[in-house]
């Protein structure tokens, strides 16, 4: 009868004091998530989704509730720095920060809450590399063709990427190298703990390999021909799809030149389009 006297008291004991221990576990808990707590919270949020994505979560609504799921239509620009790897310099990783930073700032310009829109959506970076949207998740900003939008973007992308290659001040010359390519595409949160979001679809994995063709040396060959005729040693080249070149307005396209896939030099030389088969064109322009 004692024994169990004695277990209940420290059953009884070991009750109280877990009751104790967890009002003051809550005490601090309210306490140490003061407002200026709060305010780091959001702050550090906010690097990692989008500002219409917090209102709605602090509305209620799931994470995977504040991005568009459906599939879609964009077009998806592929960007590569041309022979990042021969690049030695102490600086090197500040001066990819500052190129990224130029971006995601270009793509933000215009962007909106209701509804969703933007220059453009900076989907990732791979390294050397950034890969970003137009017409989707975001919608665009103005009534051009999302083809318009997207070399626009380009253009923009590739002025931004000068701009930090003059401040890093390299020894030889920094060229970059984009491709567009318009086809589906859909949103997605990745599985896991962190619900990161992400695309996928046959439009990024055409932009990747339009962006790849700049290393296919037939089609390099053609590419050095045409910059040194224009006086270009060395050059940034944006490569796009047939139907992204059909859907520009005429001041665009004018500013790209054609490949005939059925040009008698590719087919001497046995080149195939692998990735688009439906093609019979490329088109490229070529920037100092």
């Amino acid at each position: 009868m004692e024994f169990i006297l004695v277990v209940q008291g420290f059953l009884g004991g070991s009750m109280v004091s877990w009751i104790f221990f967890e009002s003051i576990r809550a005490r601090f808990y309210l306490k140490s998530t003061d407002a200026d707590t709060r305010q780091h919270l959001h702050n550090q949020l906010s690097k990692l989704v989008y500002p219409h994505q917090l209102e709605r979560i602090k509305l209620g609504d799931e994470l995977e509730h504040t991005m568009p799921l459906k599939e879609g239509k964009a077009i998806i620009n592929v960007f590569d720095v041309q022979r990042s790897s021969e690049i030695r310099h102490e600086r090197t990783q500040d001066f990819f920060i500052g190129v990224f930073e130029a971006f995601m700032a270009i793509c933000m310009k215009g962007y909106e809450h209701n509804p969703l829109r933007s220059r453009a959506f900076r989907l990732k970076e791979t390294g050397d590399g950034f890969i970003s949207a137009v017409g989707y998740p975001f919608l665009p900003v103005d009534s051009r063709s999302l083809a318009d939008s997207a070399v626009s973007t380009a253009l923009l992308m590739f002025e931004a990427f000068d701009v930090e290659v003059k401040k890093f001040n390299y020894s030889r010359p920094i060229k970059g190298s984009m491709g567009l390519a318009y086809n589906s595409v859909q949103g997605t949160f990745q599985s896991g703990d962190i619900r990161s979001y992400d695309l996928f679809g046959e439009s990024l994995i055409q932009a990747s390999k339009y962006e790849e063709l700049r290393k296919q040396p037939l089609l390099w060959d053609i590419f050095t021909r045409h910059a040194n005729e224009m006086g270009f040693k060395d050059f940034h080249i944006l490569i796009i799809q047939e139907v992204v070149y059909n859907s520009l307005s005429p001041s665009y396209r004018d500013i790209f030149s054609e490949i005939d896939l059925k040009d008698e030099y590719l087919v001497k030389n046995n080149f195939q389009m692998m990735y688009d088969i439906d093609a019979k064109y490329i088109y490229y322009h070529l920037l100092k």
